[in-house]
Order: structure tokens, then C-alpha cells, then sequence
């Protein structure tokens, strides 16, 4: 009989049990390490952390991008 999985999380890493595990994110299609801090690759002004299975971002302050003109 199938039982509902446990995780509560809301970027479960794949594990090798049928459930996702909390302990470490899948982010834009990386795992990522419990409490590390990483940046977007889709938004290189955020910084993210993995938190418990959830990835928490907030925003950098960016320097304005060099201009051609």
C-alpha cells in the first residue's frame, strides 16, 4: 500500500527512497547543498539559499551593466 510522502518542502531533492528528501534543493535543475547560498543562474541578481528543501532568494544590489554609448 502507498503511502503519502512526508516531505513538506517546497524544492525536494531527488533521493534514492521513492519520497523527495528535505535535506538538500533541487533549484533550476541543480542540487543544492543544506544552507548553501548560491546565485540565480536564470537572475544573476539574487541570491539564493537552501533552507530544509526550500530555496530561499533575495535581491542583490547589482552595478548598472556597462553601456556601449
Amino acid at each position: 500500500q502507498r503511502r503519502p510522502c512526508p516531505a513538506q518542502c517546497s524544492h525536494p531533492a531527488p533521493s534514492d527512497s521513492c519520497c523527495p528528501a528535505c535535506d538538500s534543493c533541487l533549484y533550476e535543475g541543480i542540487v543544492r547543498s543544506q544552507s548553501r547560498t548560491f546565485t540565480s543562474l536564470h537572475n544573476p541578481c539574487q541570491s539564493c539559499t537552501c533552507v530544509r528543501g526550500s530555496v530561499s532568494c533575495v535581491p542583490l544590489i547589482c552595478p548598472p551593466a556597462p553601456c556601449s554609448r
